[in-house]
């Protein structure tokens, strides 16, 4: 009784190879389309490797694919392999990110541009908050200030949506005209020249 059915999976397993040796030619360029179309962020090579592994895949597990299914099948497989190649890729740029700085002092040219950086960026800066119509810029200053919205529609005469509305727009117009302050220029620090 064993014997028989040790022999039954192997002829289902070589049934199965044989299979996947006719699917491979025939939805291989299928398959690659599917993920170039997809998953744009994956390399045409990406979707070439994705579309292989999973035929090695299915050639080791062997799987029972129904008759007639197996387009839908492997382009289930293949999603599923192509979503994880994306996964994997994103935790890795997480753990590339969150990597501890270097030791090792900057070079005295890093540092110079770093300062020379930092003052055109100090520059545009205060001639953006300078820009700001005169209610707004005083919002922004308290604001930079401490000031709660409360104490700042009491001090300008405004309501605190008015208050919230301003700030809003100061916020917009100097991310407009500035773009983000690099590492180590804060917005306090150019409210000081700007009073």
């Amino acid at each position: 009784m064993r014997g028989h059915g040790i022999r039954r999976s192997v002829s289902v397993y070589s049934e199965m190879r044989e299979r996947l040796s006719e699917w491979f030619p025939t939805y291989r360029d299928m398959l690659v389309r599917y993920v170039a179309r997809n998953f744009r962020t994956l390399s045409s090579d990406d979707g070439q490797d994705v579309v292989q592994d999973v035929f090695l895949e299915l050639q080791k597990k062997s799987p029972p694919v129904r008759e007639g299914a197996e387009s839908l099948y492997l382009r289930t497989a293949v999603r599923r392999r192509a979503l994880n190649l994306l996964r994997a890729r994103a935790a890795h740029q997480r753990n590339v990110v969150n990597m501890p700085e270097r030791d090792d002092p900057p070079r005295p040219d890093e540092e110079l541009i770093r300062r020379e950086s930092n003052a055109d960026a100090q520059a545009r800066a205060g001639a953006a908050i300078q820009a700001l119509p005169e209610l707004t810029r005083q919002c922004f200053l308290l604001r930079l200030h401490g000031r709660s919205g409360a104490e700042i529609a009491r001090v300008t005469n405004l309501s605190e949506v008015a208050v919230r509305s301003r700030l809003n727009d100061a916020r917009h117009r100097l991310r407009a005209s500035v773009g983000e302050l690099p590492a180590g220029v804060d917005w306090s620090d150019l409210a000081e020249g700007n009073e």
